[in-house]
């Protein structure tokens, strides 16, 4: 699948199906479509193949008590084109109570 911002400055492709798609309805997501939510493609960055020479600018944010995130963002068009942010993939047999798993 590939991919961009609007002016075709910066153009990449993913080499593998994401994870798992999700709607985010964070205070960043909110503030950066200046909607509800937003729809992200969970994929690890070394299946992201950057296809043009075009480089992205880096911008740190921080909306209230939430982390920090880093989006990176064309800088020409300003479309943001990806996070980079911490997950942790907790495994479900390790926990005590793992009731919140269900089949």
């Amino acid at each position: 699948m590939q991919g961009g911002c609007n002016c075709r400055y910066i153009r990449f492709r993913m080499t593998s199906p994401p994870i798992f798609v999700n709607g985010c309805h964070c205070r960043v997501c909110q503030r950066e479509t200046g909607s509800a939510f937003a729809i992200n493609a969970m994929i690890e960055a070394d299946r992201v193949e950057i296809l043009t020479d075009g480089v992205p600018e880096i911008f740190v944010s921080q909306v209230g008590s939430m982390p920090a995130t880093a989006s990176a963002r064309c800088p020409h068009c300003g479309v943001v084109l990806w996070e980079r942010i911490r997950i942790s993939a907790m495994r479900s047999a390790s926990s005590a109570a793992a009731c919140w798993m269900s089949a």
